[in-house]
């Protein structure tokens, strides 16, 4: 959204914010309000598209600060993003533990996946740092699929809704 006629900003901090004006602010109110409230009206299929737009958002968001801020090359993503959501459906479907719970364990177990295959690679830069994401993600995906006793392989896991459990 472009800015109102005669609307300038006086500082560099308000020129890169990314809501500027207070019907942008209040869109984005609207928009987080409906969003949060779609489990309550929308039927499964659509809150299942709902959540692999959300998925794809965080992943693409994910590689944007990669790729675009660090000039990293990474073909790994998909791989860490695996075992993020494997680690967060097993905590839920095989140990019971609450989604509310398992969500940032799952982002601290992928994160120290992460720095298992990225402190060896911190010296290599350039195609070489492209073969050890790519590294990475074979890696991420063969384990996933070797451990199908706990994982479910290929097939996956189904997990509890999280909507179902109490929060305190």
């Amino acid at each position: 959204m472009s800015l109102p006629s005669g609307v300038f900003q006086k500082s560099y901090a308000q020129d890169m914010a990314i809501f500027r004006t207070k019907t942008q602010w209040s869109l984005l109110l609207v928009f987080l309000v409906l969003l949060f409230s779609l489990p309550l009206f929308a039927s499964d299929r659509v809150l299942t598209i709902v959540t692999i737009m959300g998925i794809s958002v965080i992943s693409v968001l994910g590689l944007n600060i990669l790729t675009g801020y660090c000039g990293q090359i990474s073909l790994g993503q998909a791989g860490f993003m695996a075992a993020g959501g494997y680690i967060s459906a097993v905590l839920t479907a095989k140990l019971g533990v609450s989604f509310w719970i398992a969500l940032p364990l799952a982002g601290l177990g992928a994160g120290i996946i992460g720095i298992i295959f990225g402190l060896p690679s911190l010296k290599i830069k350039g195609f070489y740092l492209i073969m050890a994401t790519v590294a990475a993600h074979f890696i991420i995906i063969w384990v996933i699929l070797q451990l199908a006793g706990i994982t479910g392989g290929a097939n996956g896991l189904s997990v509890p809704r999280p909507e179902s459990e109490i929060l305190y």
